[in-house]
């Protein structure tokens, strides 16, 4: 999802209109700070649980000639990040302290706040959008304009904190027109680690579902990012695979590769039998018949999630079972 909002950035940005029509698909404000009048969503991304670096004191640098938050904290929990344009009529002033005094309102209290050309804030900034998440711009445009603040609002049920960008950015670098306002938003709603969601392959799921579904969708095999050699984490759910076969002898499987749809559909196609291959390799030599097994691959035709987000690509990137 991010990498495509930040290609849709890029192609607005050399755009001759200049236009943002409507917020881009998928996006939304956060209920709790809303957005300055008149603001287009030009980049959005969502995380419901990621860590984040919260600055809490400026960029000092380092013996090594590197540069590091003199004071920070990281924050856990929901992290919600919206890229907005302003009017080109607004100043950066103005839209900054909007935000500031809304968040005021809903009972925030400022961390750590910079501005204008100070050395030390305008570093921050872009550094800022560099280093946690991917950047939806890299380099403000005038750094005396820059407003930076970072807020906290306590919560019984967790704290909520905010991080605050507004940036003037020139679209047009030869010209003073379209030169507009942006806002850098981040949420971070602190919130324990939902636990539960390792799911554990054992032999009797893999028989219940192949005999009620016909086939069992499998994340518990692990590869590197396009190779095809198994990872050893995934020893538990092939030695489950194999308690399976031997527990109903008559069973025979289709194992298939599935890919998502990032790189080429001919080479996800080539990789993703490959990898059923691999599978099919290292069941055998845990002592199952050869002749019992049948690999397949079929790249990214099987979606059962959507590719526009990297949890959707998850889901797609699996092995399958498959009874025959």
């Amino acid at each position: 999802m991010f990498r495509l909002v930040l290609m849709c950035f890029t192609l607005s940005v050399v755009s001759v209109s200049y236009a943002f029509a409507e917020d881009i698909k998928g996006s939304s404000d956060h209920s709790e700070v809303g957005r300055f009048t008149g603001s287009e969503i030009i980049g959005y991304s969502y995380k419901d649980f990621n860590e984040y670096l919260l600055p809490e004191g400026e960029a000092v640098e380092g013996k090594d000639g590197k540069y590091y938050y003199a004071k920070s904290e990281t924050v856990e929990g929901k992290v919600t990040r919206i890229l907005y344009v302003a009017p080109e009529e607004a100043s950066v002033a103005e839209v900054f302290r909007n935000y500031q005094k809304q968040l005021e309102r809903k009972g925030f209290q400022r961390v750590f706040s910079c501005k204008g050309k100070e050395y030390e804030c305008a570093y921050w900034m872009t550094g800022y959008m560099e280093n946690f998440q991917p950047p939806l711009v890299k380099y403000p445009y005038e750094f005396d304009e820059n407003r930076y603040i970072s807020m906290k609002k306590s919560d019984p049920k967790g704290d909520i904190y905010v991080s605050l960008l507004v940036y003037n950015y020139k679209f047009n670098m030869y010209s003073e027109r379209y030169k507009h306002p942006m806002v850098q938003l981040d949420v971070i709603e602190s919130e324990p680690l939902n636990d539960s969601k390792i799911e554990v392959v054992t032999a009797d799921k893999i028989s219940q579902e192949i005999d009620a579904q016909g086939r069992i969708a499998l994340y518990g095999i692990y590869f590197d990012t396009g190779k095809s050699d198994i990872k050893s984490e995934s020893d538990a759910a092939l030695n489950e695979i194999v308690k399976a076969l031997d527990n109903q002898n008559s069973l025979k499987l289709h194992v298939v590769g599935h890919t998502d749809n990032t790189g080429s559909f001919d080479y996800n196609m080539v990789l993703s039998k490959k990898r059923a291959n691999s599978v099919v390799a290292a069941l055998v030599s845990r002592g199952i018949n050869a002749a019992r097994l049948t690999a397949n691959g079929v790249s990214s035709l099987a979606p059962v999630a959507s590719n526009m987000s990297e949890e959707g690509r998850a889901k797609n990137r699996r092995v399958e079972l498959v009874a025959q």
